[in-house]
């Protein structure tokens, strides 16, 4: 059919929607309408970065606490942390190591002591059911880079003079960090247990296995 305002030719059913679009009520027509909003706004924080911008730092801080409040409880989602890129990866472990100054997790209190995390809290708990005395540390001296630093164990078990630090995962140069400390203190590398999370997991379980830990 050929427009009667223009000339040109188009099939039935496109003739209207012309005459509509280009010659009637529809020339004003935003072509974008009834999209969503997310699609016609630019990206508000395109070119901003958390040094330059509050909001970014914001959501930044909270990505991060939400991640670590994810650790300590054993929620943490190991399959979508296997989608990630190994760059990124990289950058949340340093991430988790460089900042980790304590604070993001959640506290307890358990026999008059401040314990950080469930994982604490019911490893101290446990200890509590074997009648094991314990106690929190003492800040522990160590230099790295030059720099002197400290360092606290989660727990001293008073009769068997070991120290605790419950390690569910390792962040960064968390490793590293932790060779400093041994070799700044050479007298904590017979006295300083690390439970690692398949550690953790067995002698929760088992009294026979927690107090072979201990020995």
């Amino acid at each position: 059919m050929k427009c009667e305002h223009c000339q040109k030719d188009f099939p039935v059913k496109g003739i209207y929607t012309h005459i509509w679009r280009m010659h009637g009520r529809g020339i004003n027509h935003h072509t974008n309408l009834g999209k969503k909003r997310s699609l016609l706004k630019p990206i508000w924080n395109k070119g901003l970065t958390k040094e330059t911008d509050a909001r970014v730092l914001r959501s930044s801080k909270t990505i991060s606490k939400v991640i670590r409040n994810k650790v300590a409880n054993g929620s943490f989602n190991k399959s979508g942390w296997s989608l990630w890129t190994q760059k990124q990866k990289e950058y949340w472990s340093k991430r988790m190591s460089s900042n980790n100054q304590g604070g993001k997790s959640k506290w307890f209190e358990v026999s008059g002591y401040k314990v950080q995390g469930t994982w604490e809290r019911d490893f101290a708990l446990k200890l509590n059911d074997y009648n094991i005395s314990w106690k929190r540390c003492s800040p522990i001296v160590y230099c790295s880079s030059g720099k002197e630093k400290r360092y606290t164990p989660d727990f001293y078990l008073i009769n068997f003079d070991k120290f605790i630090e419950i390690k569910g995962y390792w962040w960064g140069n968390d490793k590293e960090k932790m060779n400093h400390i041994l070799n700044s203190n050479p007298h904590l590398i017979s006295r300083l247990i690390i439970v690692e999370k398949e550690k953790y997991e067995k002698i929760m379980k088992s009294k026979e296995d927690f107090f072979e830990m201990l020995r």
